[in-house]
């Protein structure tokens, strides 16, 4: 048996110098042996090495217990597993799950989805038909009411702001000092005022001869007698600037300040088109400048001008105009609203 000086395996290398460091070994057999003495020398700041996990350890640890401690840990790693599984699948359901705080439950709310939802064909399949899919049951329950050209969900909300403010305008004025109360009074007078034809027949032109001749100081007979002079054109500026600037109604080019599109910090001046006599370009225009034929609907848009043309000559007539002379300049207003519409 061969036997060995136990030594530490940290020596400094003045203790590897001396001969007492050195093993001492007694050998029954001769042979020849060879030392390998690794020094590992460690800075005082430097930590030790990590240990990696060594399987068979783990093997042994097991191999040394019972098999009822074996079954019990492995129930408590299954348990753990578990527990830490569901805790997972909890925390993301929780996380996904919308406040009800967040959700708009008023009846306004409902109202709306209910709306958008009873319009939705659920019968077709987005990815076939996407825009068939969101509005086809609306399309069809939803008939383009007599006197529109078309119909859409934006002018149905119109129609029912409409008749919501004509409801508020047909209550009896408010005793109330309060600036809202005034605003809702001022506005429930102008449409009494609009609605009482008694008084309307009875002032008849009167109105528009204060405005003429508080603005522009000539009478409505100055007015049907201005020739297309240079005299017309400097009245027709002036009566647009009156018209804008003091009145806040701008016919010909409607212009108004408001925010930027793509910068909301700056105000800029918007310029918009005219707006036509009649509520759409499609009455004045025929099918076929749309590269279509519709025959109904060229004579439905013709009667409706000729029904156009008869009211506007009428008023002119009441306000003096002799009757060929009203015709004459009816017919001149719409044929510049046509040529209008064609090119807008």
């Amino acid at each position: 048996m061969s036997r060995y000086k136990h030594f530490n395996d940290e020596l400094s290398t003045a203790d590897i110098n001396e001969a007492d460091a050195l093993p001492e070994l007694d050998v029954d057999e001769p042979h020849q042996l060879e030392f390998k003495l690794q020094l590992r020398n460690y800075a005082s700041n430097t930590s030790p090495p990590i240990k990696k996990f060594n399987l068979n350890r783990l093997k042994i640890c097991l191999s040394r217990r019972t098999r009822l401690e074996r079954y019990l840990l492995m129930i408590n790693v299954i348990l753990l597993c578990s527990v830490l599984l569901i805790f997972l699948m909890y925390f993301y359901r929780h996380e996904d799950k919308k406040d009800p705080e967040q959700l708009c439950l008023t009846p306004i709310c409902i109202q709306v989805s209910s709306s958008i939802y009873s319009g939705m064909n659920q019968t077709i399949s987005p990815c076939d038909d996407f825009h068939e899919f969101v509005c086809g049951r609306w399309i069809k329950t939803n008939i383009i009411p007599k006197g529109h050209s078309g119909w859409s969900t934006t002018k149905e909300l119109g129609r029912k702001n409409l008749i919501i403010l004509k409801s508020i305008l047909e209550q009896p004025l408010m005793n109330n000092s309060l600036s809202v109360f005034n605003a809702e009074n001022e506005a429930i007078k102008f449409y009494q005022s609009c609605m009482n034809i008694s008084e309307i027949e009875r002032q008849q032109s009167q109105p528009l001869e204060r405005f003429l001749k508080d603005n522009l100081n000539i009478t409505i007979n100055q007015w049907i007698n201005v020739d297309k002079n240079e005299t017309w054109q400097n009245l027709f500026v002036f009566l647009t600037k009156t018209l804008s600037t003091k009145y806040g109604f701008s016919y010909l080019l409607p212009i108004s300040i408001g925010p930027d599109d793509k910068n909301s910090t700056w105000n800029v001046i918007h310029i918009n088109q005219p707006q036509l006599g009649l509520d759409s370009r499609d009455y004045y225009i025929n099918s076929t400048v749309n590269n279509r034929s519709d025959p109904d609907t060229d004579a439905r848009n013709q009667i409706i001008r000729d029904t156009y043309i008869n009211v506007a000559s009428a008023l002119l007539q009441l306000l003096g105009f002799e009757k060929n002379q009203s015709e004459t300049r009816i017919n001149d207003i719409i044929q510049f609203e046509i040529e209008l519409a064609t090119i807008s």
